[in-house]
């Protein structure tokens, strides 16, 4: 999401992953100006963060949800690292102002 105010169903997220030793958390911000990493908050894309987290089509099942744009181009990024579609969940919905 752009901002933290923008972020919906944070608290569940995260609680589901602390009660699971499978699932990492991590929120992305494009354009909040201060992050707490200790809380697992990355600026910038989503994609981005792909290189970091050593992803798996043997094993990794992936969840996004966010803008329609953000949610293809991270597909497609998906797909190049060998990922089907039915191993990424997608989501997308755009806020109204």
């Amino acid at each position: 999401v752009r901002h933290r105010a923008d972020m919906i169903y944070e608290q569940d997220f995260r609680h589901l992953a602390d009660s699971s030793g499978s699932i990492e958390y991590r929120a992305c911000y494009s354009r909040e100006k201060s992050l707490d990493t200790s809380a697992n908050e990355y600026p910038g894309y989503l994609q981005n963060q792909f290189p970091q987290l050593n992803l798996s089509p043997e094993k990794d099942l992936v969840y996004l949800c966010g803008n329609p744009a953000m949610i293809d181009d991270a597909s497609a990024e998906l797909t190049a690292l060998g990922f089907a579609p039915r191993q990424v969940k997608r989501e997308k919905y755009v806020f109204s102002s």
